[in-house]
């Protein structure tokens, strides 16, 4: 196990990429995550780990999220959310679309 979405919502054990610069741990979304998220497969990646004191941890993520795109492109897993994050390493700023149960917000973070 990787870290707990909620009370007894568990996730599991999977392809998950560690992303240093903002200090987050992302798992691709599988059918069995997807049906407890309530997102469809394939549909973004979900937040395992937060590392507190990061930049990702003051703007409010949260494990369990589900990060839909990064500078509005659509991620289907967690090797394109790592991706995504290095080629935004030149001008350390990223905008994620982040799924919070039934809410939707844009995130910008700045390192």
């Amino acid at each position: 196990m990787i870290g707990k979405l909620t009370k007894d919502k568990e996730i599991a054990a999977g392809s998950a990429q560690t992303t240093e610069d903002i200090g987050l741990t992302v798992q691709t979304i599988t059918p069995q995550l997807a049906e407890q998220l309530d997102v469809k497969p394939g549909e973004g990646v979900v937040v395992t780990s937060v590392q507190s004191g990061s930049i990702s941890a003051m703007a409010g993520i949260k494990p369990g999220a589900v990060i839909l795109q990064v500078n509005r492109k659509i991620v289907k897993s967690a090797e394109e959310f790592r991706q995504a994050v290095k080629a935004s390493s030149g001008t350390e700023r990223l905008l994620l679309l982040i799924q919070d149960g039934s809410t939707q917000r844009y995130v910008a973070l700045s390192w």
